[in-house]
């Protein structure tokens, strides 16, 4: 008994326990104004595209109707077949044990902490110390791409269990067997549930990419008997041939992460299939099912000049005009993901090992991430399986948060090492240089503030192509003295062999720099959320058979409502959009969904498109 408790007590002194409340914490810290009364979470598509058909199918469950069909859109459309809608995911089981705004909230703040331990994981899988593997969980989790897609639920709820795929598959091509293979498939199958379609997709490419790439990678080195005469190779079962010995050397390791990938790929066939084949039929007829423009795929790009927004927020003031919304990148909120990620990734590629396979990926996400603005794009459109069919290729930018990360703790156990190494004089001289030249940088700002404010409003650095140049100024500031800070922080931790105090230090100003995104959230009290309209409570006390449709010239976000104190929701709410119709049972002629039937879409454009219309 003494003994099990002493067990136990070492447990929760352990270091992983620490690392993965130091990750819980400021995950539910972040949205700590969440649980100051009962508040949903609103912000951009949750309000009038994930909550609706959440609540709709959670209180048909709780009515014992599984949701097959959805008779209140588009005059009845197929609910179940769109996995956006995520009635078969796991944690979703979550609504039907909480109140439904406190297990919506419940469930995206818990993605980030997963999101966050799952990285963790990974590195501790690749060997990586408690440290460099809590850099990287706290760099995906509190990302700014992370943040942003917190509204876009489907890409949340799917890219979070990434760094589980990578980890397993990896396993399973060091130690061929069932058992892995099926976890990843398993995690796979989870993601997809999610209802991150794309994401699923891009994370087979990201598999493949392992599969090809990670053969001089110490991270994913395979390991096992390579023939050496003809026969048969007992580790594989394959026939080997006079004169193929040399061929097969080459081919073996390929051949058996192939394999691995083949497994996959076919068990997550059959683990899915029962939200896949009804979404396959959907898609066939939808919308999406013959593609779409090379315009409305390439909307939302990753453009070139958009990486100085991985340092300065909003740099571009891109929400600051509608006109800017459709043209420049504005699927993700911010990208902020501050400096010390960039500096630790910079040295694992200049000093870790194994570092093709991350910049094969890296390459990959950027590839895809560009649309319009990489000249090869029009191809993978065209002629690369369902491209036709995606939108926003910005969102493939996860693989690079992901990578980003990873590398980042990785380049902080190379750092480590290199401070129990002799020598490196040269680092540590350079590490000083950047830290005062960046610290310089600042104090000229901060002192000439008013003559470069003055200078740079004169070349046109200020609205409209740009962000206020105040805004603009401060967070140059702030990025400045974080730099300033971390070059300093990994000198001194370099001397001093880092001990326990330059960890922490360096953990705790990553924290406070990524909480700088702090706020880029919008929240509504429950009660008003699902309070009616006056119209609508007209509308819903007539109890006779009647369908509702909204013209597109009210829905449009062009045409103004006159409403005091108007909320972006409120607005939603009084343009009486289809979506919101369903949390109240309203049998409407339209809706909202991103695979709709086409038939369905051609008869609403012909009844609301006529003159009297």
């Amino acid at each position: 008994m003494i003994e099990s408790v002493k067990t136990k007590i070492e447990w929760v002194k352990s270091a992983n326990f620490l690392a993965g409340l130091t990750l819980l914490f400021p995950s539910f810290l972040f949205f700590h104004d969440l649980f100051d009364g009962r508040y949903l979470l609103t912000e951009r598509d949750l309000g009038p595209y994930f909550i609706p058909p959440r609540f709709y199918w959670v209180e048909s469950l709780k009515h014992w109707d599984f949701p097959l069909w959805n008779p209140y859109q588009f005059a009845g459309h197929p609910f179940f077949a769109n996995p956006q809608h995520a009635v078969l995911y796991p944690l979703n089981g979550l609504f039907l044990l909480l109140p439904f705004d406190l297990a919506f909230n419940v469930i995206i703040i818990l993605h980030f902490f997963l999101g966050g331990l799952f990285s963790y994981f990974l590195l501790k899988d690749l060997n990586a110390n408690t440290t460099g593997a809590l850099i990287s969980g706290l760099i995906f989790m509190l990302s700014g791409y992370l943040l942003s897609v917190h509204s876009l639920l489907n890409c949340l709820l799917s890219v979070i269990w990434t760094p589980l795929i990578v980890m397993f598959f990896r396993r399973s091509v060091l130690d061929p067997g069932f058992k892995n293979q099926f976890l990843t498939a398993v995690f796979i199958t989870f993601s997809f549930l999610g209802g991150g379609l794309e994401i699923v997709y891009g994370n087979f490419f990201v598999l493949l990419f392992m599969v090809i790439f990670s053969l001089s990678s110490n991270s994913f080195i395979l390991q096992g008997v390579i023939p050496a005469k003809a026969g048969i190779q007992r580790s594989t079962g394959f026939r080997v041939k006079p004169g193929m010995t040399k061929c097969i050397r080459l081919m073996l390791p390929y051949a058996k992460r192939l394999r691995s990938l083949i497994i996959i790929a076919i068990l997550f066939l059959f683990l899915s299939a029962i939200q896949l084949i009804p979404f396959l039929e959907l898609w066939v007829h939808s919308i999406r099912g013959k593609g779409i423009s090379y315009q409305e795929a390439t909307v939302w790009s990753f453009a070139p000049k958009d990486i100085l927004l991985f340092f300065l927020p909003d740099a571009y003031g891109y929400f600051l005009d509608m006109k800017k919304y459709w043209v420049a990148q504005c699927w993700l909120k911010t990208l902020y993901t501050g400096g010390l990620p960039f500096i630790l990734s910079s040295f694992f590629f200049l000093f870790g090992k194994g570092r093709q396979v991350y910049l094969s990926l890296l390459i990959l996400s950027l590839f895809l991430a560009l649309g319009q603005y990489n000249p090869l794009y029009p191809f993978v459109h065209k002629y690369v399986p369902f491209f036709n069919g995606i939108r926003y290729p910005i969102k493939f930018l996860y693989i690079f948060i992901l990578v980003l990360s990873i590398t980042a703790g990785l380049g902080f156990q190379r750092l480590m090492e290199l401070s129990r190494e002799e020598g490196h004089k040269k680092i540590k001289n350079l590490l000083i240089f950047i830290s005062l030249g960046s610290g310089l940088v600042l104090i000229v700002l901060v002192l000439g503030h008013k003559a470069i404010e003055h200078f740079l409003k004169l070349n046109g650095v200020n609205i409209p192509h740009f962000n206020d140049l105040s805004v603009n100024l401060f967070h140059a500031k702030r990025f400045l003295f974080y730099l300033t800070l971390f070059f300093l922080l990994l000198r001194v931790g370099l001397e001093v062999k880092w001990r326990g105090w330059t960890k922490i230090l360096v953990i705790f100003f990553l924290v406070t720099d990524l909480f700088g995104n702090m706020g880029f959230y919008g929240k509504e009290k429950t009660a008003e959320y699902f309070q009616k309209t006056k119209i609508l409570d007209i509308v819903s006390s007539d109890k006779e058979p009647f369908r509702v449709f909204s013209t597109g010239k009210t829905i449009s976000m062009e045409s103004p409502i006159l409403i005091p104190d108007a909320s972006p929701l409120s607005v939603l709410k009084e343009k009486h959009l289809p979506t919101m119709n369903l949390l109240h049972r309203l049998h409407d002629l339209w809706g909202i969904d991103v695979v709709r039937l086409k038939k369905v879409d051609d008869l609403y454009h012909v009844l609301t498109g006529a003159p009297s219309i």
